[in-house]
């Protein structure tokens, strides 16, 4: 009965493993996964702060001007990061990046 009860457990025993071993692997993945979207975010802030300086430095030299978007015309000053549109606006005082361009225009877009 003991020999039984300690072959009944050597069985299992592999396949507790078994689990444990394929979770640690479905979180290692999940945690490499998360990592890279960290890296792809870091590069999309660092690219939409680069592209915000610019225009910062073009406004100052009057180099920039912004044409007017008419409805069913593409946008344009506008700029791709991580996959979004951005366009570019004025408020009182200054040009800033926006609001997410409207989704009606399709994916041939001049952003840059």
């Amino acid at each position: 009965m003991l020999a039984q009860q300690h072959d009944i457990e050597a069985e299992s025993k592999p396949n507790v493993t078994q689990q444990w071993q394929a979770e640690l692997q479905a979180y290692q993945d999940w945690q490499a996964a998360m990592e890279h979207k960290k890296r792809e975010l870091a590069l999309a802030e660092l690219q939409l702060n680069w592209l915000k300086k610019q225009v910062e430095i073009a406004h100052q030299q009057r180099l920039l001007q912004p044409t007017v978007r008419k409805k069913g015309v593409e946008p344009s000053n506008c700029i791709r990061v991580a996959n979004h549109d951005w366009q570019l606006q004025r408020d009182a005082t200054h040009w800033y990046w926006g609001s997410l361009i409207d989704a009606e225009h399709d994916s041939q877009r001049r952003c840059f």
